[in-house]
This record gives C-alpha cells, sequence and structure tokens, in this order.
C-alpha cells in the first residue's frame, strides 16, 4: 500500500511529537469531507497503556505542527487515542503485551479467510501461536496472519 502525501506528511509529524515518549505510532485514519477532515491518530506502548494525558499532550503538539506546516486550508478535527480493542494489532510492538489475551484471528489460507478464535498463547520470530481449545494449538506465520484482534474478557 503506498502511502500519499499528506499521509507520509502526518505519519512524519506524529512521530516528531512522539519524540521523547515511550508512545509509537500504530495507525493513522482520515475521514470525513475535504472542508472538514477527521483525523484519528492511534498510538500505544510496549507495556501498559496509554493514558488520556499522554494521547492530550500529543494531540496538542501534533495540532500545533499540524498547523504550521498547512496541511488542511480550513478547519480540521484532530484525535490522539489508543487504538482499543476494536481495532487490529498492527505494529509487531503491541504482540507482546497481548500474549495471553482472548483473540479474534483471520489467517490467510488459498481457499480464502479463516476466521479462528482462542487464546493468543505465544509468539516468536516465525509468527504466533493460538490456543483453540485445551487441546489444540494453531502456529500460524506471520505471512499466512491477516488479522488480529484482542477479545474484551469479561
Amino acid at each position: 500500500m503506498t502511502k500519499t502525501p499528506l499521509l507520509e506528511t502526518l505519519t512524519d509529524l506524529a512521530s516528531q511529537a512522539l519524540t521523547g515518549t515511550d508512545l509509537f505510532l500504530v495507525d493513522i485514519e482520515i475521514k470525513g469531507s475535504d472542508q472538514n477532515p477527521q483525523v484519528g491518530i492511534f498510538v500505544d506502548t510496549e507495556q501498559g497503556g496509554v493514558n488520556i494525558d499522554q494521547c492530550a499532550e500529543i494531540n496538542r503538539k501534533l495540532g500545533f505542527l499540524t498547523e504550521s506546516h498547512e496541511l488542511f486550508t480550513g478547519k480540521f478535527t484532530l484525535n490522539v487515542s489508543s487504538p482499543g480493542l476494536d481495532r487490529p494489532l498492527k505494529d509487531r510492538r503491541q504482540f507482546p503485551k497481548n500474549v495471553g489475551r482472548k483473540a479474534a484471528v483471520k489467517v490467510r489460507q488459498p481457499e480464502g479467510l479463516k476466521k479462528i478464535k482462542g487464546v493468543f498463547s505465544s509468539l516468536n520470530d516465525n509468527g504466533i501461536t493460538i490456543d483453540t481449545d485445551k487441546k489444540s494449538q494453531l502456529e500460524i506465520s506471520w505471512e499466512d496472519l491477516d488479522e488480529i484482534k484482542i477479545l474484551p474478557a469479561f
């Protein structure tokens, strides 16, 4: 997937805003119209979670950088947040802290995508392992892993 010039610039500016923190950029999402774009910046940490104060600080820094680079001609909305459980893991740095949690996985297979639920039990250089039940483990290579979402524990 190629990045648009706007997305490349936002990625660079977000990286600048994150400098000196333990946060890293996971994803950028641009929605809305040309007259009122809505920019979502998703950040995470390798350990623990992201708090609202961290999001507010990055939002201020990135808002200033975005305005100083005149990326948008009119008003725009900028939201900085953690990815949340509704978004798939995108960056491999997100994986270790989620080992041991329930997950929904999409695996690429010759006949199409296969959906699997289980416990994300381990990862290594080759891929991840999902415990589908007490007796079955499925090893999924990074190349075959299409998507993994962490499921809420109730």
